[in-house]
């Protein structure tokens, strides 16, 4: 493929909502797509840089999160590595709880077959235990290859699948809908913390200089 800078078409990975009768209720375009994995930095205006990747071509990020309902639930979806980025789900569930007071359940769609079994699976898994407590959002995840599980808004793994085996997980999702501090404040508490300590380093050092 020719990438997208010359063609002028796009990709994205997405993620498909049917209903029962097969219909496209709604889709959601990955919007933190993996560097270097999906993407090479700014191999849109140097197409050239894909020559030096085995990628033929780079992914679209998407630009607007999923708010849907299915059975009275309402659901946003992630896909793969999304659940590994703190920030990127916090300002996902505070999007839905502006738009429709959810979301009930976070659904992630995983592809980890690139790792045949390794101990990746384990650390994404851990990944989605800790995003399900900052947010206190349920998470159900459905791996290809491992691990599908799901977790509540404690982080407490309610089901797990089989690594590298073909399984299915029927679970009862409960809505907790809690909010927290990292939802409230993000990462302005730690940033504090961090200039606190660097104040105190710095304070240190100068004391020791002037000492000496």
């Amino acid at each position: 493929m020719t990438p997208s800078a010359v063609t002028g078409t796009r990709y994205f990975n997405c993620a498909v909502l049917l209903d029962d009768r097969g219909r496209v209720r709604d889709t959601y375009a990955k919007m933190k797509p993996v560097l270097f994995g999906e993407y090479v930095p700014f191999a849109e205006t140097f197409p050239w840089l894909y020559r030096l990747t085995p990628l033929p071509v780079g992914l679209t990020a998407g630009h607007q999160p999923l708010v849907t309902s299915v059975a009275g639930r309402r659901l946003t979806c992630t896909i793969c590595y999304e659940t590994a980025l703190p920030e990127t789900i916090r300002s996902l569930v505070r999007y839905c709880r502006q738009i429709n007071g959810g979301p009930d359940l976070i659904a992630n769609l995983t592809n980890d077959g690139w790792f045949w079994g390794s101990s990746e699976l384990d650390m994404h898994l851990t990944a989605a235990i800790f995003r399900a407590v900052e947010v206190r959002t349920p998470i159900v995840i459905a791996a290809n290859t491992g691990f599908s599980a799901s977790v509540d808004g404690c982080g407490r793994l309610l089901a797990c699948g089989p690594r590298r085996k073909t399984a299915t997980l029927r679970v009862t999702v409960v809505p907790d809908g809690r909010w927290t501090l990292w939802l409230l404040w993000g990462s302005f508490l730690p940033g504090i913390c961090v200039a606190i300590t660097v104040t105190v380093a710095l304070e240190h050092w100068v004391r020791r200089g002037t000492l000496a």
